[in-house]
Order: structure tokens, then C-alpha cells, then sequence
């Protein structure tokens, strides 16, 4: 059997090592992928360092969620659809499957209802944004885990007021851009973003209607927020998690209507804030995972396409690190421990 190489965790909380692995075999329902890119997450550094996925079993452990190529071969009675050979296609990982199926290694498999061909006018590159900051964005915005809005173009959509709603969104990374280009695409009416201002730009032209300067005192920015929606706020998303992020979204839901707080970290609100809201709201936790939200994973890959194609959704910013090379993957993991990297990172593999 063929050999690849392969970025994986020897002992958790060191550096990654480059390891030999067999190239694997799909099974039912999976693609093998010749992976052309695989992109880095702030996930794949708590993966290497704090085991946050419980891969001790698997050990020596390949991360990485995010992988763009193409389709070289289709297991025993898949339904690989229009995914046959020579497809280029972007996926997310199972982050709870095997070793054979996770990003920084030249060939995975790759489960069908989660992976997408990728669309003419998208490069390899710029498709590997997509895999696990949309399905973050798209499982908090749209899944029963989430905010519960109804997925765009599904039954349940033609009667829900898109053009009425406020969304408040938390940040400017990475997530928070692509939840506000998915809201845009539903047709949500307002959506108000809250972040740095060298963001504002950007962030208007992906759909946010307002963006509210994060350095603005608490105070400031909920006086702007009322000015905008009064006490109407019912749908927040907090794609930051940290506990001020966090406690002011929770300040800025209605204190009269039951709202709704999608987080992307378990952080508790304080209990005196909370307490502020009469009918109180929902607190959710958010998982970006297909395999984990499979409903809303695979109506997210099945319209992702033609959402890029139609110009609706567009690429974010990233740079990209040549080849497996291990030193600098973990370079770039050690910055994003240390908080020294905003950047977002691919690796042409």
C-alpha cells in the first residue's frame, strides 16, 4: 500500500512531527481526496496543545478541519453524485472519525453530504475558508442548536419574515464575516456588527447594515444599538465568546421579549446581567460541525456552490505557508497560542 506524509500530535502540548501514513480507503458513502489545501484553526492549535477533541486513542494524532481537492476515487456503493473523479471539492473533517479523515496529510476521505464541488470561479485556496467557519456561522444561525432561523429556500422559509429581523453579531473575524454574508443572503433586514473599526469596510460590503466600533464604551454602544432596533433584539451570535463579548450581548437583547444568544465558547453570562431580561433568553452553545448538525450540514454543502457562484458569498483574506512544512505550521500554531496571529492561514499542500 502507498505511503503519504502527514502534520500530526506525537504527545499533546508539542509541536507537531511529520509521520508516514497509508494513504486510506473510503468507505460507503465517502470520496478519497487528493487534498490540495488544508486550512488552520485556532481549534487545531487547542487540538494540539490541550487535546480539546479527546484524541488520545489515535495517537500519533493528524489535525486540521478545512480541506479543498480533488476526488480521486469513490467507496463501494457511494452516492458520490456529481462528485466522480477529478472533481476539485472542499469538506470539513470529522473531527470525532479517524485519522484517515482530517485536513494536514496529502490524501483523506471525505464524507459525501458534507463535501461540495467547488465552483469554477473559486480557487483551491480561497475555498478553504469555507469548511469550518461556514459551518460555525450556518450552525448558529440556522440550526435548532442555534438561533433556530430558517434555513434560506427550505419549506419552512417561505413564511418566515426575513426582512423584519435584527441579528446582532459579535466581531469581526473570520466567522462573524461569513455569518453576515449567509444573514445577507436569507435577506435578514438589519444586521448590526459589532467590532473593530478597521473591520467596517469589509464587513458593510459583505451585508452588515450598521457596525458599531467594539473600542466604544459599553454604555455608547447600547445606546446605539436601542437607537437602531429599541428593545426589539431577539437574535444575537456572539462569534468571539470571551466574557465581555458575552455579557454585552446579553445587555443588548430585548429586556421585554424572549431572546436568543448563539456563543461559540461555553462562557456563562453574569447572572446580574442576566437577570435583567423579564422573559428571559436562550443561552447556546454552538458546535461548527456537520457530522455533529447533519440536517443544517447538508444544507449548507448542497447550497454553498451556488451561493459562490452567484456572487452572494465571497472568499475571505488569507496567506498561505507552501507545503507540509512542519516548522512552520507550528510557528503558526505556537502565534495563535500566544495571540500574536490574526491572520488566517492555508497550507498548499
Amino acid at each position: 500500500m502507498s505511503a503519504q506524509q502527514a502534520l500530526a500530535v506525537i504527545y499533546f502540548g508539542e509541536h507537531l512531527e511529520k509521520v508516514a501514513r497509508i494513504i486510506p480507503t473510503p468507505g460507503e458513502n465517502q470520496v478519497l481526496v487528493k487534498v490540495t489545501v488544508a486550512g488552520l484553526n485556532p481549534s487545531d492549535q487547542k487540538a494540539r496543545d490541550y487535546d480539546i477533541f479527546q484524541w488520545s486513542h489515535r495517537l500519533p494524532a493528524v489535525i486540521g478541519s478545512d480541506v479543498v481537492g480533488s476526488v480521486v476515487a469513490a467507496g463501494p456503493g457511494s452516492h458520490h453524485g456529481d462528485l466522480p473523479p477529478g472533481t476539485r471539492v472542499m469538506t470539513e473533517s470529522n473531527l470525532h472519525g479517524t485519522n484517515d479523515e482530517t485536513a494536514l496529510q496529502e490524501y483523506v476521505v471525505a464524507d459525501v453530504p458534507f463535501t461540495a464541488r467547488v465552483p469554477d470561479n473559486l480557487s483551491d485556496a480561497d475555498a478553504a475558508v469555507f469548511p469550518t467557519n461556514g459551518v460555525t456561522a450556518a450552525v448558529a444561525l440556522f440550526d435548532e442548536s442555534g438561533l433556530k432561523i430558517p434555513f434560506p429556500s427550505t419549506p419552512a422559509s417561505a413564511s418566515f419574515d426575513y426582512k423584519s429581523q435584527t441579528l446582532l453579531i459579535m466581531g469581526g473575524g473570520n466567522v462573524s464575516k461569513l455569518a453576515t454574508q449567509f444573514a445577507k443572503v436569507a435577506g435578514i433586514g438589519t444586521i448590526i456588527v459589532i467590532a473593530g473599526s478597521y473591520h467596517a469596510v469589509e464587513l458593510r460590503a459583505y451585508g452588515a447594515t450598521h457596525v458599531i466600533d467594539r473600542k466604544l464604551s459599553d454604555e455608547e454602544i447600547f445606546s446605539k444599538v436601542r437607537e437602531i432596533v429599541g428593545d426589539d433584539l431577539i437574535y444575537a451570535f456572539d462569534a468571539v465568546g470571551a466574557p465581555n463579548t458575552v455579557n454585552l450581548a446579553v445587555s443588548l437583547l430585548s429586556d421585554s421579549k424572549k431572546g436568543s444568544l448563539a456563543k461559540v465558547l461555553p462562557t456563562p453570562p453574569d447572572a446580574a446581567i442576566a437577570q435583567k431580561k423579564s422573559n428571559g433568553f436562550d443561552d447556546l452553545m454552538v458546535f461548527g460541525s456537520s457530522h455533529a448538525h447533519p440536517e443544517v450540514g447538508a444544507l449548507f454543502w448542497k447550497a454553498l456552490p451556488t451561493w459562490i457562484e452567484k456572487g452572494l458569498v465571497k472568499p475571505l483574506r488569507y496567506a498561505v505557508v507552501q507545503g507540509l512544512d512542519v516548522d512552520k505550521v507550528n510557528l503558526i500554531l505556537n502565534d495563535m497560542r500566544d495571540d500574536k496571529n490574526k491572520s488566517r492561514w492555508h497550507v498548499r499542500i
